[in-house]
């Protein structure tokens, strides 16, 4: 399969391994995703770290069992406003 970027379409890109980088937007992207999904649906590996890096923080037992307490809450009080309807 002949790569390009699927962000700006440049055929213009450098192979590594499974991925590959385009210097006209400066990112990097998986070979697994192209061609197999939706261009606009691909996101870049600085994207996918990015989304990534936000769940880091639930590495720390405290912290997600504070989130999943929150998510509980929410979700109890929609039950709630459901119920008073």
């Amino acid at each position: 399969m002949k790569y390009y970027c699927p962000k700006c379409k440049s055929k213009e890109i450098m192979e590594f391994g499974n991925s590959v980088y385009c210097s006209e937007c400066d990112l990097e992207f998986s070979k697994d995703f192209i061609g197999k999904i939706e261009d606009s649906n691909v996101l870049s590996n600085q994207e996918l770290n990015g989304v990534l890096d936000a769940f880091e923080e639930f590495k720390d037992p405290d912290k997600l069992n504070e989130f999943l307490k929150s998510v509980e809450e929410d979700l109890n009080s929609l039950k709630n406003k459901n119920k008073k309807k």
